[in-house]
């Protein structure tokens, strides 16, 4: 088992790789307690935000597709979860209808991560439980502030 200062990715490879315990989140108000399971099949995306949001104070756990993630929003219970939409085995929507049939998992947060910006897939994705759609923007860090804005908001509620 990792330690508790120890950043766990799921899928492609088993990676562990160390967490600065020491850093400071920047300008978001993310508490380090809080912690986010990121589900995407590129590893390149992987990287790019587990990095993202480590900066803004979240333990970040990842897996590369929908069966992973599922077993490890299961297992780590998250605060959130940041699911892609298109992934290779099952779909994000799967994986979102899925954690929403656990009574115990409704508390998690869940933001469907995709470049489909399309009013039914939100709509879908809202109706089976999603508590956001983030669209996918060249600006990586839109998404980083739209998803800790989102977790401030459900935490002050």
């Amino acid at each position: 088992m990792p330690a508790a200062d120890e950043e766990i990715c799921w899928g492609d490879e088993l990676l562990i790789a160390p967490f600065d315990l020491q850093q400071k989140p920047d300008k978001h108000t993310a508490s380090f307690a809080q912690k986010i399971v990121l589900v995407d099949d590129n590893p390149v995306i992987r990287r790019l935000y587990t990095r993202l949001f480590q900066k803004a104070g979240y333990r970040i756990v990842t897996a590369s597709n929908g069966k992973d993630g599922l077993r490890l929003i299961m297992a780590e219970k998250p605060n959130a979860a940041v699911i892609d939409f298109h992934l290779p085995d099952i779909t994000g929507i799967q994986v979102c209808e899925k954690i929403r049939q656990y009574q115990e998992m409704k508390g998690i947060k869940l933001f469907l991560f995709t470049g489909d910006d399309e009013e039914q897939t939100r709509e879908k994705a809202l109706n089976i439980g999603v508590d956001n759609v983030v669209v996918k923007s060249p600006n990586a860090a839109e998404i980083v502030d739209s998803v800790s804005r989102s977790l401030e908001k459900y935490k002050n509620l």
